[in-house]
């Protein structure tokens, strides 16, 4: 057996596929922790300047079909209104 062939071909691919597993769960991570961010930037600015803003749950998603997978996208709404004086 020459040194460039894989001895178990499955563990490889579990490898692989343990390190996109990780690079997924650490962009999500990312994304949550700007997410959180965004909601106290949201916060302050209504106190600044009297809007009633709010990250409201994420209801709206849409699925796209790709070749081998499909990709699920989640939006989330920010509604703003005025607050009366």
């Amino acid at each position: 057996m020459s040194k460039d062939v894989q001895p178990d071909p499955y563990r490889a691919a579990f490898n692989e596929a343990s390190t996109e597993l990780s690079k997924i769960q650490n962009e999500a991570e990312r994304l949550r922790d700007r997410r959180h961010r965004v909601a106290k930037l949201v916060e302050a600015l209504n106190q600044r300047f009297g809007f009633d803003a709010r990250l409201v749950a994420d209801r709206f998603m849409r699925t796209t079909q790709l070749p081998g997978m499909s990709v699920t996208t989640r939006f989330a709404v920010v509604k703003v209104t005025r607050k009366a004086r």
